[in-house]
């Protein structure tokens, strides 16, 4: 039985139209012997790495060591300072650190935006709040503003294009920073009621938990009470100050008028004449010394 004998030929790959292009490009164009005898190339060995071209290294610069005499002598003029812990201890304060610019601007940062402080702030001279010590004096100027004056009491006032009596404006205007003080629960109206002057405060029950009832009671207070109130203590005044001018009066004519000295009376009689006691009229002399010596032996 013969065997049948195979021939080796090279395949020939037909790619698709679609890629015909792009196979084109990528064909492999081998020698005519090599592929005629099928045997494809061997690979050649690899090829050393090209050599790079050395990188010039920079030059190493010196540096001057200073003498130690020279070291020394820098290292004695130093001075060292202390470490600032901020934990109050060995009486430190950590506020001393800033300045007054920057303790002013720390305060500032600290009010509610858009409240009554920040817009009192922002209202003062710079002169005003140079310092902090400035703004405690701004502060308690603004104080004595707030205060209800015994005057204003029953006083009918202007406020804008409406009126009311001090009293009432002066409570909303307190209830008002209260609250923008956060003061919701009324912790504030104990000392509210103790700067309330006697006029005002002998009408109010002084036991008050909420600003609303505050201002209500002093709304609900009759405006007639306060002005008959307001004239008895407008003649307490003039009385006291007249009798303040009586008494300085008096002290200025016991000062100026002189000492007047008063004289003891004498408790010896004075001596009687020598009378002849053959003269007439003699017995009634006689008589009448008597009396007197009788008289006196019964003085005190």
């Amino acid at each position: 039985m013969a065997i049948p004998q195979y021939r080796l030929r090279p395949a020939v790959f037909t790619p698709s139209p679609s890629t015909r292009q792009i196979t084109s490009d990528l064909q492999l164009h081998l020698p005519p012997p090599l592929l005629a005898e099928g045997r494809l190339p061997r690979y050649s060995d690899p090829q050393p790495p090209p050599a790079y071209p050395q990188q010039p290294t920079a030059p190493r610069t010196r540096t001057t060591v200073l003498p130690p005499s020279t070291m020394a002598y820098n290292q004695d003029k130093t001075k060292t300072l202390p470490l600032f812990h901020g934990d109050y201890s060995n009486n430190e304060d950590p506020a001393e650190c800033l300045t007054d610019t920057e303790k002013v601007t720390c305060f500032e940062c600290q009010l509610y935006p858009g409240g009554l402080a920040e817009e009192w702030f922002v209202d003062l001279d710079a002169a005003e709040k140079a310092s902090l010590a400035d703004i405690k004096n701004a502060f308690r100027e603004r104080i004595k503003d707030q205060m209800l004056k015994v005057e204003e009491i029953g006083k009918w006032t202007e406020d804008g294009q409406t009126g009311d009596y001090g009293q009432n404006l002066w409570a909303e205007r307190v209830v008002k920073l209260a609250l923008s003080m956060g003061d919701a629960n009324g912790f504030l109206i104990d000392d509210v009621l103790h700067q309330i002057p006697d006029l005002l405060k002998d009408h109010l029950t002084c036991e008050y938990d909420t600003w609303e009832e505050l201002l209500e009671a002093i709304q609900s207070v009759p405006a007639n009470k306060l002005r008959r109130g307001q004239e008895e203590l407008m003649k307490e005044r003039t009385r006291d100050a007249a009798v303040a001018s009586l008494q300085q009066q008096f002290l200025r004519m016991s000062t100026h008028s002189p000492a007047t000295s008063v004289r003891a009376p004498s408790r010896i009689p004075p001596t009687m004449p020598s009378i002849p006691s053959n003269s007439p009229g003699m017995s009634s002399v006689t008589s009448v010394a008597t009396v007197r010596q009788t008289a006196s032996s019964h003085w005190p």
